[in-house]
Order: C-alpha cells, then structure tokens, then sequence
C-alpha cells in the first residue's frame, strides 16, 4: 500500500506523537510505504530516507487549505491513499482519505479560542469530514462527541487507540526517601485545569509541606505559577528526560476536563507510575480502572485522593500494579493494523458500515 501522510505535525506533542508512533510502526511493514508531507527541511527521525513531499504552509492557515489541495492532487496518482492525522485537512481532499479527529476541545470547551476561528475551524472539520471515506477517532468519547456534532458522518467513524512507546514501560520504583513528587503533563489551555490542579495542591501542602508539584508543559517564568510554593515549571523536556520524571514521581495527576485520549497516563501506567485522573469520559475509558478518578470541576476530592495515594504505599503499589497491566492492551503494532484495515475500507469505497470495533473499552482486561 503506497500511502501519502501529512508529517507538518510531527513535531508536535499529542498529535506528533500520534504521527510518529504510528507511522514509525507503518514504516517497518513490507507491504506499506510512505511518501510524507512536509514543510520541515530537517529529515524524518523514524525515517530519514523516505520520500518527502513539499507542503509549505502553516498549520490551521488559510495557505494550507490551498497548498494542500494541490499537493495532494500533483501526487495522487502515484499513492493508494492519503492520511491526515488531524481534522485540518486541504479542502479538497481526495475522497480516497482517511482523517484522523483526536478531541473536539475547541467545540466543546468554553475560552479554548476566539469565536470566529471556531466557526472557521467547524467548516474545516466539517468539510473534511465528508470528503474522508473513513474517520478515525482514539476513543469512544470522541465518537460519541463526533456524531452529536455531525450526525450523518457515523457510519465513517472508527475508533482505534493510540499506542505507547516500549520505552515507556516499567521502571517506577517507589520513592523511598524521596520528597513526595506529583508530576503532571500539562498546560494553561482551559481544558487542561491547571487552575484546579494548583488550588488542590495548596491543600495538600497544608498537611503534606514536604510536597513537591513539578509541571511539565508549563514554564518556570509563567505567570500561573508565580509565587506558588513548591511547584516547579520544567517547560517542554526531551522524551529521554520525560521517561525519568515518570520514575521518580510519586504519582502523576491528570485533572483534565476534556481529553480524546490521554498519553500522559497511558505513559505512566506503562511505567508503572500511579495516576491520579479526572472523570472525563476519555480518560475513564482509557485507564479501565487502573487509576484513581476525581470530579473534573472540585479541586477539594481532588487534594483527598493525592493525599490519600501520597500516604499510602499499599494502594500505590496496587495503582502501579493495575496501571501496567492495563497499558499492556496498548502498542502502535496494534494501532497501525487496525489503522491499515480502515485504509483498505477507505480504498474498498462503497457505503460505510457503522462499526464499532477496537475501542479502547473493549480492549481486553
């Protein structure tokens, strides 16, 4: 199978690590090769020889819409199919084309942008949701998400997990005679919670002064955290650095209020590092019961249960125990066969089927 892929976002965090993840498993089959789209001079990591298109545009510009259009008509004829592994596809995408929607934040969450770049950004979804023959999603919260928004797209959808990294797996140990550490992955975007995280941490330290709150995503120098005792802002690290913070915290805290997904614990249950996630749909479905779970809108339960994992060993281990077992459903081996089966769907053409198949709920327990 000759596919097309846009690469721009490779570089990126959730969505570059969804490309790279899946395409770094694409890439070691036989029967796959990959022409990638790209506006970066510097060469793919997982591929360093492959071919490489240009598609010099911004991401969610008016250029890329454009661009991509015709980039993607110059080349279609030498490729089976083109992938997008994200909504903001060229407007006239080829009908041989799978999507890839990973959250609906930006429909769904109040202040996560400016109104008319959400009714520009609606008509691009939209648009891209009818031109694709197939729509992937990570979870079955973004499905359900998905068709309240679009109905008429449901038979498209199929929903197929992420996988996670081998180099994330196992490692934590428990921290004896280390400060209490909560990691967390995470930003000022409304969606992530930070906000809450921070009022649910000043509590803890009322109990917990030797506590430590160590924030990756959000700068040293941010005003969200300034003057805030015990926390520390690391910025952006290197994935080699990301996989020490999983092992030496006490536990990471996911306070989200909406997620498609949730790398950041589905890493840390790999790396056995208890989790401590908020109660929304997606991160319900993806840690199966591996993780503690809080409201997503109080940061009071949310300081009672990092107290209550941070003094006590027992249920760390057991969080620790549960969190590997179940990050072991998940691989990129797993994600790039079923992402291939929804390819042939998409090149088979004819009416979509609604299946519900390879969820992350229904991966064995």
């Amino acid at each position: 199978m000759r596919l097309m892929v846009d690469a721009r976002m490779a570089h990126h965090s959730g969505i570059g690590r969804y490309i790279r993840g899946l395409c770094r498993a694409l890439a070691d089959r036989e029967d796959v090769s990959i022409s990638y789209l790209t506006s970066d001079p510097d060469p793919l990591e997982w591929e360093q020889d492959a071919p490489r298109l240009g598609y010099p545009a911004p991401i969610y510009s008016v250029r890329e819409q454009l661009a991509g259009s015709t980039v993607m008509a110059r080349h279609r004829r030498r490729h089976d199919l083109v992938h997008v592994p994200h909504y903001n596809a060229p407007w006239a995408l080829p009908a041989r084309s799978v999507i890839t929607v990973h959250d609906l934040v930006h429909f769904r969450i109040a202040g996560a942008g400016a109104r008319p770049r959400i009714w520009l950004a609606r008509q691009v979804l939209e648009r891209a949701l009818y031109r694709a023959a197939r729509v992937v999603v990570p979870s079955d919260a973004t499905r359900r998400d998905l068709e309240a928004l679009v109905p008429p797209v449901r038979g498209k959808i199929r929903v197929i997990p992420h996988g996670v990294d081998e180099k994330f797996r196992g490692g934590w140990q428990p921290p004896a005679g280390r400060p209490a550490t909560i990691l967390s992955l995470i930003t000022a975007k409304p969606h992530k919670n930070l906000p809450m995280l921070l009022a649910a941490f000043r509590r803890v330290l009322a109990e917990r002064p030797d506590a430590r709150l160590r924030l990756i995503g959000v700068n040293a120098d941010d005003a969200a955290i300034s003057g805030a005792r015990n926390v520390e802002g690391l910025g952006l690290v290197s994935d080699e650095a990301l996989v020490e913070h999983y092992r030496e915290a006490s536990l990471l805290a996911m306070p989200s209020r909406l997620e498609g997904f949730g790398f950041p614990a589905l890493e840390a249950m790999a790396c056995g590092t208890p989790v401590v996630a908020s109660n929304c749909d997606a991160l319900e479905e993806l840690c199966g019961g591996a993780a503690a779970t809080v409201p997503v809108s109080d940061p009071h339960p949310l300081a009672h249960v990092l107290l209550r994992v941070l003094g006590d060993p027992g249920l760390r281990q057991d969080l620790s125990e549960r969190g590997r077992k179940r990050a072991a459903h998940f691989s990129w081996q797993r994600c790039a066969e079923q992402t291939l089966e929804a390819y042939r769907e998409a090149m088979r053409g004819g009416p979509a089927r609604v299946e519900r198949r390879a969820s992350a709920t229904d991966a064995p327990a």
